[in-house]
This record gives structure tokens, C-alpha cells and sequence, in this order.
């Protein structure tokens, strides 16, 4: 969905982000903008600015199985290397 703020434009979509900040007369200038690596869950993502920063928060639809964690956020050639994640941690529930 489409939320906005403070000059600040995030657009998320099922399968695609896209982050611009709004500068003289409207015009938008795009920071991120490409496809996800994955599908997201689009009502429970969100964002927000804290102390300066922007945050993004985005739930996954499928959750990370073992060591397949995502290569990348968006399709815009900047990569994690995920080589050095270990598996995902699992909720321990104590009695």
C-alpha cells in the first residue's frame, strides 16, 4: 500500500519497494526502487523515522527455511552475503 509523510514516499508492494522523499514543486526523488527478492505480506509491512533514519519494516509471506535467507532486499544490484547467517533461530518456549 501506499503511505506518506513528512516528504517522505514509500510505496509497498507484494513484490516490489519503492522509496522516494519529495523535493521542490512535488517532484519526488527516488532512493530505492526494484523488486523484491521475495513476496511480502503488504498490511503488515510499515516504515518509520527515527532519530533521522528512515526504518522499513517488511514481514515476509514465506518465513526464511534453514540458511535461505534472502540474497537481497530489492533488484538493484546491491547484494548481502548471506554465507556468514547462520540457520534461523527457532522461539523456545520454557514451562
Amino acid at each position: 500500500g501506499y503511505v506518506g509523510g513528512g516528504g517522505v514516499v514509500v510505496n509497498v508492494a507484494k513484490d516490489k519497494l519503492e522509496i522516494a522523499y519529495k523535493i521542490a514543486n512535488g517532484v519526488e526523488k527516488v532512493v530505492m526502487d526494484g523488486v523484491l527478492f521475495a513476496e511480502v505480506v503488504v498490511s503488515e509491512c510499515g516504515w518509520s523515522i527515527e532519530g533521522g533514519e528512515l526504518w522499513v519494516m517488511l514481514r515476509k509471506k514465506q518465513e526464511t527455511n534453514g540458511k535461505g535467507h534472502w540474497a537481497y532486499v530489492v533488484d538493484d544490484g546491491h547484494k548481502i552475503d548471506v554465507d556468514k547467517f547462520g540457520p534461523v533461530l527457532e522461539e523456545v518456549h520454557m514451562e
